[in-house]
C-alpha cells in the first residue's frame, strides 16, 4: 500500500482539503509513532490520507473526531453513514470519536482504559493532531488545548482564512507563530498555504542541586534544589525547598514515576555535603530522575589534590581544614564526606553509571582544589 492507494480510496469524495494538503498530512501521518488525532473529519478524505500514512508508517491508530452531522456548510446534515463507508478500507486503524470535543476527549479516555496501545496512556502521547473542525475562535482554541501534545506536531487548516475567511484558525496560529516552531505548508508558485503547522519539541528538564544562590532560569529548564530557603524571583527560576538525596517523580512536577525523565543533573559543590553510609543511596535516587542518556555532572574537592598542595606548603592548615571540611558558617555548609579521583569514579560505577570522565587540575591552577565529574546513564538503567 502507498500514497496511491490513498489516492485511489479518496477520490470523488467531498472535501474542503485540497490534495496537497491532504498529501502532507499523509508525509506527516507516516512518520508518527505513538498516535494520531484529527478533529473534523468531515466525509473522510484526510482521514483516508492520515490512515494510510499511518499504514504505511508505524501503523499508529488514527482518532477522528466529528459529530458528523449540522457542520458550518451543511446545516441539518447527518453524513456518519457516508463517512464509514468512505473509510471501510482503514476500519481497523481509525477510531470514530463521534462528538464534540469537550466531550470526545472522555470517550478517548475510556478507549485507552480498555484498549492496549503500547505508547499511548493519555492524550498527551499522540504525537500528530490535525484541526480542522468548528472554525469559531472559541472552538479553534479549545480544540488545540484539549488535544495538543507533549511532543509532536500540530496541523491547523485554514490558517489564511480559507475562501469562507475563517478567523478562528487565523487568529490562533498568530499567537501560536510566537512561541512555537511554526510553519506555513503550501505548493508554493503564487498559491495560498492555508495549511499551518506547529512543532511542539519537549522543553528539557534540568536539576541544579545544591544551588544555594546559584540559580539557573526556568527558561532553559532548570529546577533548583536546595534543603535552605532561597529568596528568588519566581519570573525567572522555579525553585524547591528540599533535600537533595530524597527527589520523587511528584516533587518534580511529573504524573507518574516512569514520566520522570530527566535530562540534566548539576550538583556542583554539593557531594561533600553528603555522609558516606547516605551516598550511596542518593547518587542511585540522582540516577533514577535521569532518562536513558541523561548525563550527571559533578563538582567537588578533590582530596588527593589538597593532601598534596598542604604537603607542598602551597597551602597552611587551617586552609586545608577549611577546603575538607567546610566553612561550616551555618549548619548545612559542613563537609561529610570526601573524594579522589578513583573513590568518585568507584561510587558511580557501583551506582550504574557509564562514560565516567574526571577532571582535574594540577595544584596552583585556576580552581585546582576541585574536579570536575561527567557520567552518562545508559540505555535500559533502572
Amino acid at each position: 500500500m502507498s500514497l496511491a492507494d490513498a489516492k485511489k480510496n479518496a477520490q470523488g469524495i467531498e472535501s474542503y482539503v485540497d490534495d496537497f494538503e491532504a498529501e502532507a498530512l499523509y508525509h506527516a501521518a507516516k512518520q508518527a509513532k505513538r498516535g494520531i488525532i484529527e478533529v473534523g473529519s468531515f466525509k473522510g478524505k484526510s482521514s483516508i490520507y492520515l490512515a494510510q500514512g499511518s499504514l504505511d508508517g508505524n501503523k499508529v491508530p488514527v482518532f477522528c473526531v466529528d459529530t458528523w452531522r449540522d457542520c458550518d456548510v451543511h446545516k441539518g446534515e447527518d453524513f456518519f453513514e457516508e463517512f464509514k463507508k468512505n473509510i471501510e478500507p482503514y476500519k481497523d486503524i481509525i477510531v470514530p470519536l463521534r462528538d464534540r470535543s469537550e466531550k470526545a476527549v472522555l470517550q478517548f479516555d475510556e478507549i485507552l482504559a480498555k484498549e492496549t496501545y503500547s505508547l499511548l496512556a493519555k492524550i498527551a502521547d499522540v504525537d500528530l493532531v490535525f484541526i480542522d473542525g468548528d472554525h469559531s475562535p472559541e472552538a479553534v482554541r479549545l480544540d488545540w488545548e484539549l488535544w495538543k501534545p507533549r511532543e509532536g506536531v500540530v496541523f491547523f487548516h485554514d490558517v489564511m482564512g480559507g475562501p469562507r475567511g475563517w478567523e478562528g484558525p487565523v487568529k490562533l496560529f498568530e499567537e501560536l507563530i510566537k512561541e512555537y516552531e511554526t510553519y506555513f505548508v503550501g505548493p508554493g508558485l503564487g498559491k495560498v498555504a492555508n495549511l499551518g503547522k506547529v512543532v511542539i519539541r519537549s522543553k528539557k528538564v534540568r536539576l541544579n542541586l545544591g544551588c544555594g544562590v546559584d540559580l539557573k532560569p526556568k527558561s532553559e529548564g532548570w529546577i533548583n534544589i536546595d534543603s535552605r530557603k532561597i529568596e528568588f524571583d519566581k519570573e525567572k527560576y522555579r525553585f524547591i525547598q528540599n533535600d537533595v538525596g530524597n527527589l520523587s517523580y511528584s516533587l518534580l512536577g511529573f504524573e507518574k514515576m516512569e514520566d520522570c525523565k530527566v535530562d540534566e543533573i548539576l550538583a556542583n559543590d554539593i557531594i561533600e555535603h553528603i555522609g558516606k553510609w547516605r551516598i550511596g543511596t542518593v547518587v542511585l535516587v540522582w540516577k533514577n530522575c535521569l532518562r536513558d542518556g541523561g548525563t550527571l555532572t559533578i563538582r567537588c574537592p578533590d582530596i588527593y589534590e589538597i593532601a598534596r598542595a598542604y604537603a607542598s606548603n602551597i597551602i597552611d592548615g587551617t586552609e586545608a581544614a577549611r577546603i575538607l571540611y567546610g566553612e561550616q558558617d551555618y549548619p548545612e555548609n559542613t563537609h561529610r564526606n570526601g573524594f579522589d579521583p578513583k573513590t568518585i569514579k568507584r561510587l558511580l560505577e557501583q551506582a550504574g553509571f557509564i562514560g565516567i570522565s574526571v577532571l582535574k587540575a594540577e595544584a596552583g591552577g585556576v580552581d585546582w582544589k576541585n574536579m570536575l565529574i561527567t557520567a552518562v546513564k545508559g540505555d535500559g538503567e533502572k
